[in-house]
């Protein structure tokens, strides 16, 4: 039974690490999109058009958990990490104090993952 958790604590971990590995590729999506708008983040509804612009392949950005494609929330404020599910990340422009910084939140199995580039 010790190998089953092992196997299993590792297998969370590897969807875990993936998962970072998706966030960044989110965040470069965004700095593409910024690049080729005058520096410009997108506000939450250009997020849809990351994807349908080709800033993201959707063929390869789906949760490694459920292979379904993650759902992007533009929000102000952090996600709850007691509501946090896989397959869920936010943009979080911090348009207010500066409108070129934002954040990127993943849910993980294991908690939040907060992501500055």
């Amino acid at each position: 039974s010790l190998v089953f958790v092992a196997a299993s604590a590792a297998q969370r971990n590897g969807r875990d690490t993936t998962r970072r590995a998706d966030t960044q590729k989110l965040a470069t999506a965004i700095e593409q999109w910024a690049a080729n708008n005058n520096g410009a983040l997108p506000k939450d509804t250009d997020i849809p058009s990351l994807k349908a612009n080709g800033y993201l392949d959707t063929s390869k950005f789906k949760d490694p958990g459920n292979g379904e494609e993650y759902i992007i929330l533009g929000r102000t404020d952090s996600l709850d990490p007691g509501f946090c599910f896989p397959k869920y990340m936010a943009y979080v422009p911090d348009s207010l104090a500066n409108p070129t910084k934002y954040r990127l939140e993943t849910c993980l199995e294991s908690g939040v993952y907060k992501y500055t580039p």
